[in-house]
């Protein structure tokens, strides 16, 4: 089940690009963030490169049997953090833990519903034609995925679905049932509008409205421009105290997006240099060592700092699907699948609303956000792939089966 040598067939590509990216992480955070808090994101890194060596080392076949057990586990984690819970304001999502710290069990849903939705699409791959085969695993990313919604977290919750729906294609489910649960899923979506915070709804309101009438106004015949202004004007406020103007800048997309893309433009070619960016320094930039690392990057760093990042999460996501492509059995390649397309929303999700693409979320952005969870899970995950990598060469040697690993 443990295996040290299993060190000497790592996949080193993969394991450069994870350090590199955490390197850079706590870089960023000592500029933008307390000094305690890159001592934080220090150790974790520690505990992060123990947990991917030991789970490199680690038989992956353990996590079939165990998976029940583990989302089981988890699952139980989440109520009890609605219950007795912390997080700003209204929310909770974390337990407290003694010196500090601070332990969020979502982030370790994320991997407990993968490993059981592998296990189950593979003890049931005979079942394809089945519509039970594409709505046991929806339905156990789902049960979740409420209870995160509830915390509220809607940004980790949505992160979540892309790896449902990689992993029933990569089980190769009927796309007709796939096609079903997506068109339920969308004509779902007025219920889940009214489930969602007050500030949420604002968040999407204001991206999905105000860029639109900006545009539209812009674009018509000065006179036509006038009379769409004034009913505008009169829609927005019925009162009629204030322009059109002053509605549309105090509907502006929100504070936190105007900062973001404003760090992220204003750091240019090459950046404006280590702790000398006026949004993150300036407290302009909400949660800087966060959800909105990737702004302070692009401020300090400039573009061809971003673009090294995103280089270095293009490598670990193509090692991730190389060992997908490579892995000796189902299980190992439904895990693989579903690790990368989870690390893979969260990089899309963070990075575009970064940029003004999406709305705001609270998201972090893998390896490089401040946060011992996300970081403890992120590195243990690749270690999992690290496992699936090193089996391939056991099995290939004739000293590794499914489940039994030869001296």
């Amino acid at each position: 089940m443990f295996d040290l040598s299993a060190l000497r067939q790592l996949d080193w590509l993969l394991v450069v690009a994870v350090v590199l990216i955490v390197a850079v992480g706590i870089v960023v955070i000592s500029s933008a963030a307390e000094r305690n808090e890159a001592k934080k994101q220090l150790i974790f890194a520690g505990g992060g490169v123990l947990a991917l060596l030991f789970l490199s080392c680690f038989d992956y076949q353990w996590f079939r049997r165990a998976s029940p057990w583990l989302y089981l586990a988890v699952l139980g984690a989440l109520v009890l953090v609605l219950l007795i819970g912390t997080g700003p304001r209204y929310a909770k999502r974390w337990f407290r833990l003694p010196m500090g710290f601070m332990l969020q069990p979502s982030e370790f849903m994320k991997v407990a519903c993968i490993f059981l939705v592998a296990y189950v699409l593979d003890r049931y791959r005979d079942n394809r034609a089945n519509v039970l085969y594409t709505l046991v695993p929806l339905g156990l990313f789902l049960l979740p995925m409420a209870l995160i919604v509830k915390q509220p977290d809607l940004g980790t919750a949505v992160a979540m679905l892309p790896a449902v729906f990689a992993l029933l294609l990569a089980a190769r489910a009927r796309a007709r049932n796939v096609l079903l649960v997506v068109l339920a899923g969308l004509l779902a979506l007025p219920v889940l509008w009214f489930k969602m915070q007050p500030y949420q709804k604002k968040r999407v309101l204001e991206f999905l409205t105000v860029p639109q009438r900006r545009v539209a106004v812009g674009l018509m015949p000065r006179g036509e421009r006038e009379k769409v202004r004034m009913r505008l004007a009169a829609e927005l406020d019925p009162s009629g105290e204030r322009s059109l103007d002053e509605l549309l800048e105090t509907m502006r997309g929100g504070w936190n997006s105007e900062q973001s893309k404003i760090a992220v433009g204003s750091g240019g070619l090459y950046g404006r240099g280590y702790g000398k960016g006026p949004q993150v320094q300036l407290d302009f930039l909400f949660a800087p060592e966060t959800d909105f690392i990737f702004p302070t990057l692009g401020e300090e760093w400039g573009f061809f700092g971003c673009l090294v990042v995103l280089a270095l999460y293009f490598l670990l996501l193509e090692r991730g699907l190389r060992i997908a492509s490579q892995a000796v059995d189902t299980f190992g390649r439904l895990v693989a699948v579903g690790i990368v397309v989870l690390l893979a929303s969260h990089i899309l999700i963070n990075v575009s609303m970064a940029i003004g693409l999406l709305p705001i979320t609270g998201l972090p952005l893998p390896l490089l956000s401040y946060g011992g969870s996300s970081l403890l899970m992120t590195m243990g995950s690749v270690g999992i792939l690290q496992s699936i990598h090193t089996r391939r060469h056991y099995f290939k040697s004739g000293k590794y089966s499914l489940g039994v690993q030869g001296g």
